[in-house]
């Protein structure tokens, strides 16, 4: 992902969460936690939604890791690592 990625991402997480904004830096965070978690931006929209689906708590990157790595409905991971 870039960082152009990381920051259409969070700009989704505070348009639905709106306690939630984030700055330049913390595009640049998310953005090494991205990249050594080899996040992919569908996937990480899908964790996005699947989190505010089920849950009001904020999401944090290590949610989005857990959702990618996890095995679909077809078995197979959303992103390889």
């Amino acid at each position: 992902m870039t960082e152009d990625d990381v920051a259409e991402l969070l700009e989704e997480i505070e348009h639905m969460d709106p306690r939630r904004t984030f700055d330049e830096r913390q595009v640049k965070s998310w953005h090494r936690v991205a990249t050594v978690a080899k996040w992919n931006l569908p996937g990480a929209l899908r964790a996005v939604a699947s989190h505010f689906a089920e849950s009001k708590s904020w999401i944090m990157p290590a949610d989005i890791t857990k959702f990618l790595r996890e095995p679909g409905e077809s078995g197979q991971r959303i992103c390889e690592y």
